[in-house]
């Protein structure tokens, strides 16, 4: 803080970390600036009993808080000497008996109090804001957001600036993320200036409101020169749009944020319709395998934007590992948020029953361990995903993290045999053993994709490899194209999904390789499956 207001690239200190208010208080007192020249910003925890009270005793400062901001909508459980407390599961408590209305009732008194010149909101969504406007005397001045190119927040700017509320972005440069982007870095190499600069002039142009901060002296000057843009150059930063959050990005083992899902703050899963959508736009496949479970809804959406006949989209989502007691109710949620009519493929996720509480996902034990239901077997949940099959809703059911060990037990009580068995499958885990198995059962082995990332590409570690590297070098491809060779000469089953955009150019590449049949023939695999009623008894 010392270093930005030394280089006067702002005299508006937002706290950058709650807590340090001690720290800025002194920073301020030893810049030698005014306090009437320097606008002063903070905000309430998340789970604090007077914030006011502690923040204002470690200011150090005789004089008020420009503009004081309610963190986050939802209240986290407050507990003397014991910030954050988290439930069981790992997710954060929340006090189910306050609600941010009250907490605004709470922060409007502060204006009596004459410490506090205006108050406003940080990660309000057009929901909550809604929500908030039914009972909130005093209009928040404020709502400060992550903003930037992968997430511009247009329905909420609009709709803010109708309220007469100032959205202001944190985050604004998107981290390396946003300045890593070829589009970021091709402009920034054409002006001659940083990859942030070109950022901060998008946010300029469009009249946004945001407080950069460094400690790097250099980037502080450089970010007070915004280079002039063409209108031409601008409009394509703003293509770059898809809703991709990086700062607060759901779990994605509880699909929450800070003890809230995504549909509680009023945010959608851009991430995971924007890696269906460019997939769908580009033809990379029409082969549609929900990427993070919770997403269903917005997939569903990207699905019907995309203009294509729903019999021509095949369809896989999967039974979540702690909803085997609930087997049928999993699947009409899935179903209605997909609002797809049918789902071509079902799968069972896991083989263990992961325990499962309304309202607390994922349940865990006292040492951190996954707690598991005792009185229930992938053989019972089984039976229940067989049912589905006469409900008219699901063309063909299968498994996904399924053994050799753990098939041969469910073929012990199965009537239907899984058409399909979705694995962890790249270089580094070739699962021969695996294959040639579900190969004399009837089963398709399939790679399955994780986070919108395939594991078929085995990540990093696999493009890593030394001898991938040298490949594709050798073949002027990149290391995903190798892997992706390596499974079509195998003849794997696999459906690729990628959220950038330079990833739909594999199919051209390897079909040029291998022929057109060949690669028509993987996805025409998943769009032909038969479902095989005659029994397991093989």
């Amino acid at each position: 803080m010392t270093a930005n207001l030394k280089v006067k690239l702002n005299n508006a200190v937002d706290i950058p970390l709650l807590g340090t208010e001690k720290a800025v208080g002194q920073a301020i007192k030893e810049s030698g600036i005014p306090r009437e020249e320097i606008f002063v910003t903070t905000k309430l925890p998340l789970g604090c009993e007077n914030p006011l009270k502690r923040a204002w005793q470690t200011w150090e400062l005789a004089t008020s808080i420009w503009l004081y901001l309610v963190h986050w909508p939802q209240p986290i459980a407050y507990y003397e000497g014991y910030d954050m407390p988290k439930n069981p599961d790992g997710s954060y408590k929340t006090e189910d008996n306050v609600s941010f209305n009250d907490t605004w009732a709470e922060v409007e008194k502060l204006l009596d109090t004459g410490k506090v010149r205006a108050i406003g909101v940080s990660n309000f969504s057009v929901k909550t804001l809604e929500q908030l406007f039914t009972t909130a005397k005093i209009v928040p001045a404020v709502n400060q957001v992550e903003l930037h190119p992968y997430l511009a927040q247009n329905d909420l700017r609009d709709h803010c600036t109708r309220k007469g509320i100032v959205l202001t972005a944190y985050t604004p440069s998107g981290y390396s993320v946003v300045r890593g982007d070829p589009l970021i870095v091709s402009l920034a190499e054409k002006y001659k200036v940083t990859t942030t600069q070109v950022i901060l002039a998008w946010h300029v142009s469009r009249k946004t409101v945001l407080v950069p901060t460094s400690k790097d002296s250099t980037r502080q000057k450089e970010n007070l020169t915004i280079p002039n843009i063409s209108e031409v150059d601008l409009a394509k930063i703003w293509h770059l749009d898809h809703g991709q959050r990086i700062c607060n990005a759901a779990n994605p083992q509880t699909g929450q944020v800070w003890g809230w899902t995504l549909e509680q703050l009023g945010w959608e899963s851009f991430y995971a319709k924007f890696a269906m959508s460019a997939n769908l736009k580009v033809k990379l496949n029409n082969a549609v395998d929900i990427p993070l479970l919770g997403t269903e809804k917005a997939v569903g959406q990207a699905i019907k934007e995309s203009g294509i006949p729903r019999e021509e989209i095949f369809v896989t989502t999967k039974l979540p590992w702690h909803h085997q007691t609930r087997v049928r109710e999993s699947f009409e949620e899935s179903l209605a948020d997909l609002g797809t009519g049918y789902i071509d493929l079902y799968l069972v996720h896991w083989p263990q029953p992961i325990a499962y509480y309304e309202g607390n996902d994922m349940a865990k034990n006292p040492d951190g361990s996954y707690k598991t239901e005792d009185n229930v077997s992938f053989n019972d949940t089984w039976a229940e995903v067989e049912k589905l099959l006469d409900t008219g809703k699901v063309r063909a059911i299968g498994v996904s993290n399924f053994s050799a060990k753990t098939l041969e037990q469910l073929f012990t009580t199965a009537k239907i045999v899984p058409v399909v068995n979705q694995v962890e499958l790249h270089p580094y885990l070739a699962q021969n053993d695996p294959r040639d198995y579900c190969t004399r059962k009837g089963i398709v082995l399939t790679e399955f994709v994780s986070n919108t990332t395939s594991v078929t590409w085995g990540y990093s570690v696999v493009r890593g490899d030394p001898l991938i590297v040298s490949l594709a070098e050798k073949y002027k491809v990149t290391p995903t194209q190798v892997i992706l060779a390596w499974h079509v000469a195998r003849k794997s089953v696999l459906v690729p999904i990628s959220k950038d955009r330079r990833y739909p150019t594999f199919p051209k590449w390897i079909s040029q390789r291998y022929g057109i049949s060949t690669m028509a023939s993987v996805y025409a695999t998943q769009r032909t499956l038969k479902q095989d009623r005659s029994g397991a008894g093989h």
